[in-house]
């Protein structure tokens, strides 16, 4: 009963969030309905040059490697200034970048390194990532789920024997769908389909309230997964 009540919360919260996200914005979505304002953004946009598409890369890969900055905001705004193939060019090859730098940080300079920029608790659940016979699958499905701390699993990635280029195709396949949606909700906010960008939204925010809710859940399957390969692989 008490975890029903806390799925309503969470629903009620994603709920109310997407209502007041979208009051708040309703004034510049409104003005993406203007050609001429459109027009405006679009020679500001390419006053900038490629210069502009390499500073939106590098924030990319700057929000991955400092897990405190929020990837949300730099994706939509990928989808307003390049579209949706543009922009999700960019931040995907951006995620994969920076999750190169960050399984490397922790791969070089250790554990002490890597469990540090975290809290232990919050970390330490995610221990079994370190065990040399973790499977691929178990790291494809932490990056897929929403609401899993895919930057600082990056991190903990870094630590475990899986090899670079396997984990990058991996986790930045599973982190598509995500990156995918921010890219189209900002797109759609540039063409003036503030619809789809509010329905769009609405269920990422809705499959996160999923994720967070079932995380422990997910956490738990994970780790008896793998503990159930460790010990086939060990008779």
């Amino acid at each position: 009963m008490k975890s029903n009540w806390r799925f309503i919360a969470i629903v009620s919260f994603y709920a109310a969030l997407v209502t007041l996200v979208t009051i708040l914005l309703w004034p510049y979505i409104d003005r993406f309905n203007d050609p001429e304002f459109r027009g405006e953004v679009s020679a500001r946009v390419a006053s900038f040059g490629v210069g502009g598409w390499f500073l939106l890369f590098g924030v990319q890969i700057l929000q991955i490697v400092f897990a405190f900055i929020p990837g949300g905001p730099v994706e939509l705004i990928a989808g307003i200034l390049y579209g949706v193939p543009g922009g999700f060019l960019l931040c995907v090859t951006g995620s994969v970048a920076g999750s190169a730098i960050v399984f490397t940080l922790a791969r070089r300079l250790g554990s002490r390194f890597a469990v540090s920029l975290f809290d232990p608790e919050k970390s330490g659940r995610y221990a079994f990532l370190r065990d040399s016979r973790k499977t691929t699958l178990i790291v494809f499905l932490l990056f897929l789920i929403p609401g899993m701390p895919k930057d600082m699993l990056s991190y903990l990635a870094g630590l475990s024997p899986i090899k670079i280029g396997r984990f990058l195709f991996v986790s930045n396949f599973a982190r598509a769908p995500a990156i995918l949606s921010s890219v189209i909700i900002g797109s759609a906010l540039w063409e003036g389909a503030w619809k789809i960008s509010v329905f769009v939204f609405a269920l990422t925010a809705l499959l996160g309230a999923l994720g967070i809710f079932y995380q422990e859940k997910i956490i738990e399957t994970c780790r008896r997964f793998s503990r159930a390969k460790d010990l086939g692989r060990k008779r």
